[in-house]
């Protein structure tokens, strides 16, 4: 991948996640904490259900389309098909998960619509993406993740300043399924109209491929034990520790992801493609390691800035009253580097073929992080909730780095040379994240 199309990715993914923050301050100023803890209990439910809904595909697309061979339009047609059943399958299942926790303030005559048509659009929307990213560029990618944002976020706020909190759930349905109708319409107007080719990987193709839905199931198990586990944890906060509570934490936590977005991005569609088709084990350990250094660089530097900086982003981002969550930003501002590394061990494992090694990183951390938080859940403090995902998360980094180690003689962390400096940088950036964490929590509180 060109430098020039990773920095798209990486500022599409930036402007997406200002788009958002523009949506979680209307919802704040609006309907205060408690109604950003139902948008974030919704939006966390509608996740859970479409992990299971999409039954691995985001993941096997790639793979399944360079190792059998398979073009655009077949691979479409084989995705629709599969997606048809599970989907369908998915839409009572979330209207089950959504319907304790949100019934009381929400009637079932929104919640159901509302889980049809979000979890149509949660769908859809990754799919398109894996698509454009395997046969046409990033490029696109990024075009379809800008349109997105901004057509979902507008139409979200002119349905939510129509109607009230009455119909939040179904304010949130409808701007996502206007988002992706428009990124389609944008992308198939303005992209382009050559179809490329998947990227090449080292196994061979087959003229005979499995069925898509044999050949996902593997990596199905894999997102519904590691990924659901921390797509789960909104929810869980709502229905542990209340709604406002749950705001707080969701307010943090969609802040939190900013840095974390923008370097995901380039973990998913440029590491994974370079570790698959390197020649050598050499070559493997050079990508790990520059990428395992931008982790670390980049992911220090926003952590610290966020952390030191949390009560005025929490005032921007959202209001005054958001304030009482600036230890818990601080404290998920820093769970995001050993997050991030533990991405960068999965893709490691992924690409090297070791499939039950990834599951059992995935699953290990992302159960460690739900298990977290849940107990910080439980003493209704944002502060506390924050601080265990943190000690999770470090938790999951250690799994990882064991895991990847002893199967592949690689890690995230063993591939940057030890005693360098940059570890040791990262390591103080830390910790003054660490420290502004504990002085919000005596100023704020939480």
């Amino acid at each position: 991948m060109k430098v020039s199309a990773r920095r798209e990715l990486a500022a599409s993914t930036f402007v997406a996640t200002a788009l958002m923050f523009v949506l979680g301050k209307y919802v704040a100023h609006a309907f205060g904490p408690a109604g950003a803890g139902y948008q974030g209990g919704f939006n966390s439910a509608v996740t859970v259900a479409a992990t299971l809904a999409l039954f691995g595909t985001t993941a096997s697309i790639p793979a399944y389309a360079a190792n059998f061979g398979q073009p655009r339009s077949i691979m479409l047609s084989r995705v629709v098909r599969l997606l048809s059943v599970t989907v369908v399958a998915a839409i009572p299942f979330l209207v089950l998960l959504v319907a304790p926790v949100l019934n009381p303030t929400f009637s079932l005559g929104v919640l159901v619509p509302a889980s049809i048509l979000a979890l149509l659009a949660a769908a859809a929307t990754p799919v398109s993406r894996t698509l454009l990213s395997v046969f046409r560029s990033p490029r696109e990618v990024a075009l379809q993740q800008v349109v997105y944002s901004l057509a979902s976020v507008s139409a979200t706020i002119g349905l939510l300043n129509w109607s009230g909190l009455t119909f939040l759930p179904l304010s949130l349905a409808g701007g996502m399924v206007v988002g992706q109708t428009l990124a389609t319409l944008v992308v198939r107007i303005w992209g382009s109209r050559q179809e490329g080719e998947p990227v090449a990987l080292k196994a061979q193709a087959s003229s005979r491929p499995p069925a898509l839905v044999v050949y996902s199931f593997a990596y199905f198990v894999t997102a519904a034990c590691g990924q659901l586990a921390f797509a789960a944890i909104p929810y869980v906060v709502l229905a542990i520790a209340g709604a406002e509570v749950a705001g707080f934490f969701r307010s943090g936590l969609s802040i939190s992801l900013a840095a974390y977005g923008v370097l995901y991005t380039s973990v998913v569609f440029s590491l994974y493609p370079r570790l698959a088709s390197s020649e050598s084990a050499q070559e493997q350990v050079k990508h790990l390691s520059t990428e395992s250094r931008a982790i670390l660089k980049w992911g220090s530097v926003g952590a610290v800035c966020i952390a030191t900086s949390a009560p005025l982003l929490l005032w921007l981002a959202f209001s005054a009253e958001f304030l009482v969550g600036s230890s818990c930003l601080a404290f998920l501002a820093v769970a995001s580097v050993p997050r991030l590394l533990i991405s960068v061990n999965t893709v490691t494992l992924m690409s090297s073929g070791r499939r039950r090694g990834m599951l059992v990183t995935e699953l290990t951390a992302g159960l460690l992080v739900l298990a977290g938080s849940s107990v910080g859940a439980t003493l209704q403090s944002e502060t506390a909730i924050g601080f265990a995902f943190l000690v999770s998360s470090l938790s999951g980094l250690i799994v990882a780095e064991l895991t990847t180690r002893r199967l592949t003689s690689l890690s995230a962390l063993h591939a940057v040379r030890k005693g360098s400096s940059m570890r040791r940088w990262s390591g103080v950036l830390g910790l003054v994240g660490l420290v502004s964490a504990f002085v919000w929590a005596l100023i704020f509180g939480g």
